[in-house]
């Protein structure tokens, strides 16, 4: 099991932030709306679900990291 944690103004979340747009801006949009301390988990459609993958590698300790936005699950869908 792997875990990442990180600071909410670090380089890494605005990294994410940047990456994930759009289920960002969707997750702060829904914030927005909710009453003030509630931290219910949010759920996302499918339309804005995106993906982090995580494969190992022959060195010990490393990990590649891949990026699944949600245009490429869009293009993924259509060409299955």
């Amino acid at each position: 099991m792997v875990q990442v944690r990180y600071c909410k103004n670090s380089e890494i979340a605005n990294a994410l932030s940047g990456t994930f747009q759009r289920s960002y801006l969707f997750i702060q949009k829904i914030k927005q709306m909710q009453e003030k301390g509630n931290k219910s988990r949010i759920d996302l459609s499918e339309e804005y679900k995106e993906y982090i993958a995580v494969y190992t590698t022959e060195y010990d300790n490393s990990y590649l990291i891949e990026t699944i936005v949600s245009e490429d699950v869009s293009v993924m869908r259509d060409d299955v």
